[in-house]
């Protein structure tokens, strides 16, 4: 069972390294082994590597570089609100409260139900009905868990 919880982890995450669009309506917040973390981070800062080279910026890297030092404990945990500044487009916007919110959820902490909301509202226009409802669903379960003040 927690195999196929990192498995499922590291497959959605995956989506990050992708040039299109990562879905919004995916869950991101199931917790990464450090070993699948690791290599993930791996993977983004060679693609990251790769894009600059070429010119070309892209924001899921940074997240995904963002949401593995989160599991791996190595990075700081304002590295969610640094990427608030990058987050031009609409579709980062949404991206990156939802996937904090679903790591802080996954943590128990508070503030995740603000940051779901906040990614709800810009992501609610560009999801197909499918998607809609699965968040919608998504987020009101998450309302009944019992958030700390601090990340467990």
């Amino acid at each position: 069972m927690i195999a196929d919880i990192s498995r499922d982890a590291t497959r959605t995450a995956a989506a990050l390294l992708e040039e299109l669009p990562a879905p919004l309506s995916a869950w991101y917040g199931n917790p990464m082994t450090a070993e699948s973390a690791g290599q993930l981070l791996s993977l983004a800062h060679i693609r990251q590597q790769e894009r600059l080279r070429a010119g070309v910026a892209s924001f899921q890297l940074q997240l995904l570089k963002a949401l593995c030092h989160s599991w791996l404990g190595t990075g700081p945990d304002s590295g969610f609100a640094e990427l608030g500044t990058l987050a031009i487009r609409r579709h980062e916007r949404a991206l990156l409260q939802l996937v904090h919110g679903q790591v802080l959820a996954s943590r128990k902490a508070s503030g995740a139900l603000a940051c779901l909301a906040e990614g709800f509202r810009e992501a609610a226009p560009m999801l197909d009905t499918a998607g809609y409802f699965a968040l919608v669903r998504q987020h009101e379960l998450l309302g009944y868990l019992p958030y700390l003040d601090k990340a467990t």
